[in-house]
């Protein structure tokens, strides 16, 4: 490994860390009842993420077209600035507008900094680098996830607004952290308008277009049932599934479109939310949960069986040891 990899390295898992310290991750809905009813709580959670998931995909096209180190940054100082919004709001409507913004900046963010970074890095192919990077940015941001919902909590008890102020301050140091890591593709030349819309539209077309080819698609009932299912409950397989799934995606996309495509799996990943939520609340209510245990845990084991009957054909990339 090179110093500037080295240096790329130690700055790609203090970026994790960072982005991962949920101060309000325990406490955010507490925070609401303060102000708001719980069907306004409902309201704001289900439209702010709506905005979030439709924002998901063009936000990676944009990262390729316009530079991922800028949308990165810019998303993350959205991100961090709708939090501090929303830490100092007393009602629905300010509650609402910081919660647009941040999930908007993270769509920006989703896709591109892993892209970013990938790039930058240049690790072999062949190599594990990539793979053991993201494992040990993953336990950091586990260990920062965990220490921050402790803290938290206790904060909450001392002021409710505190866990959203430097959650909020933690993101906007992370666009500070990394703003020495350039994008440095080479820019493609600006057009007219209506040139520049359609080549835009182009990117996001293939973005989608990608996981219908061999070298993908038989990755996509892993994204939807493994990483959705625990996306939507609110963890993740982080040692396991996501290097695993890291290195295949940015192995296999494109190298101009690389952001459109983590972009395009980020989507998958969380269409289950939208799916599954009023599904289980549905069957929860009525005492029968384990309806939808039982169905996803055949839909899980239906991915896998789909992927080792196909793998044959993707020799490139193994499941890690």
């Amino acid at each position: 490994m090179t110093e500037n990899q080295r240096w790329l390295s130690r700055k790609y898992i203090a970026y994790q860390t960072l982005t991962n310290v949920w101060f309000v991750s325990a406490v955010w809905l507490y925070f609401y009842r303060i102000f708001i009813t719980d069907q306004q709580v409902g309201i704001l959670d289900g439209m702010a993420f709506a905005i979030g998931l439709l924002a998901e995909v063009p936000s990676g096209a944009l990262a390729d077209k316009f530079g991922r180190d800028r949308v990165v940054r810019l998303g993350q100082v959205l991100a961090g600035g709708g939090l501090l919004i929303q830490a100092a709001g007393s009602s629905f409507a300010p509650f609402f507008i910081g919660q647009s913004i941040m999930m908007i900046g993270v769509s920006l963010v989703s896709g591109a900094d892993e892209a970013l970074f990938f790039e930058r890095l240049n690790f072999k192919k062949t190599s594990t680098e990539w793979r053991k990077l993201v494992m040990r940015g993953s336990q950091a941001a586990l260990v920062g996830t965990l220490l921050a919902t402790i803290v938290g909590g206790w904060l909450h008890t001392i002021e409710p607004r505190i866990p959203w102020v430097l959650n909020g301050l933690a993101f906007i140091g992370a666009a500070f952290l990394i703003w020495s890591v350039k994008d440095t593709r080479t820019k493609r030349a600006r057009q007219k308008f209506i040139p520049e819309l359609k080549e835009y539209l182009d990117d996001v077309r293939v973005g989608f277009a990608q996981f219908r080819l061999p070298k993908l698609w038989l990755y996509v009932p892993f994204i939807i049932t493994v990483q959705g299912l625990f996306y939507t409950a609110g963890y993740g397989l982080l040692h396991i599934l996501q290097p695993f799934m890291s290195e295949v995606l940015n192995n296999h996309a494109p190298e101009q479109q690389r952001a459109t495509v983590l972009s395009v799996a980020s989507f998958f990943k969380t269409l289950p939310y939208v799916v599954l939520a009023p599904i289980i609340g549905y069957l929860n209510v009525r005492g029968h949960l384990e309806y939808f245990l039982i169905g996803w845990a055949l839909f899980i084991a239906l991915a896998i069986g789909i992927y080792l009957w196909s793998k044959k054909g993707d020799e490139q990339i193994v499941l890690p040891n």
